[in-house]
This record gives C-alpha cells, sequence and structure tokens, in this order.
C-alpha cells in the first residue's frame, strides 16, 4: 500500500526524471570512455566499425567519443538535456542496426534487445527530462 501511494506522490514525479537523467549521463560517460583515443579500448573499438565496413573507422570512433561525452555532460548537467536524449536516438539507432543485428547469436540478439530500451528510455527522456537551456 505505502509503495502504491509513493510512486504516484507528486515528490516521486518530481525527483525520478532528475536520477534518470544523471544515470543516463553517468552511462554515457561510461561508455565515452572506452572510446578514449591512444587507448586500448578505443583501438578495439576502431577494429570492430572497420569490421563493420563503415569508412574512415577511426574518425568514427573519434566522433562517436566526442558526441557520448557531450550528451553525456548535458544529461548529467541538465544542460539541453532533452536535446542530447533525442540526439542519441537515431545514433544508437544506428548503432544497433549496424553492430547488433545478427539474430543467430544470442549475445548481438540481447544486444539489440538492450539497445531497443536504451531507445525506448531515450524517447521517454526527451519528453520529460528535467531540463535547463543557457
Amino acid at each position: 500500500m505505502y509503495m502504491n501511494n509513493f510512486i504516484y506522490s507528486s515528490k516521486y514525479s518530481r525527483v525520478v526524471p532528475y536520477i534518470a537523467r544523471t544515470l543516463f549521463g553517468i552511462f554515457f560517460l561510461f561508455a565515452a570512455s572506452s572510446k578514449i583515443p591512444g587507448t586500448a579500448m578505443f583501438v578495439g573499438n576502431v577494429g570492430a566499425v572497420a569490421g563493420v565496413g563503415l569508412p574512415f573507422p577511426t574518425l568514427m570512433v573519434v566522433l562517436a567519443f566526442i558526441l557520448e561525452t557531450g550528451a553525456g555532460l548535458m544529461l548529467l548537467t541538465g544542460h539541453y538535456s532533452r536535446l542530447a536524449a533525442a540526439v542519441l536516438i537515431p545514433y544508437i539507432a544506428l548503432l544497433t542496426i549496424l553492430f547488433h543485428m545478427s539474430f543467430r547469436d544470442q549475445n548481438e540478439f540481447g544486444f539489440f534487445i538492450d539497445h531497443l530500451l536504451l531507445i525506448t528510455s531515450l524517447l521517454l527522456l526527451s519528453a520529460v527530462a528535467p531540463d535547463k537551456r543557457v
């Protein structure tokens, strides 16, 4: 009974979007950390991008690093967080199509489902995230 009252309270409705936005910011900053130029993980990401046949794989990974870092910071700080979430939606959709469409591989199928959930969450966040505009 208490939980039911709590999730429908105005306090819960005010606080949860801030928590979600902050967690998404941290998530994308962690994702960006695997693309820091000059690291072994960066080299691995360049290899993965080259493996799917995209041109300029090094540039693509650097651009992904910039996007994930920028959007992560925007979500974490709340500056244009709805815009950041909206920009990440096509990016994650593209990653899903390029890297996780091999449904015969159970791991890739799991990543596909995870990315669909991420897109769904970003859609919701782009609509309700607390937003500071400069």
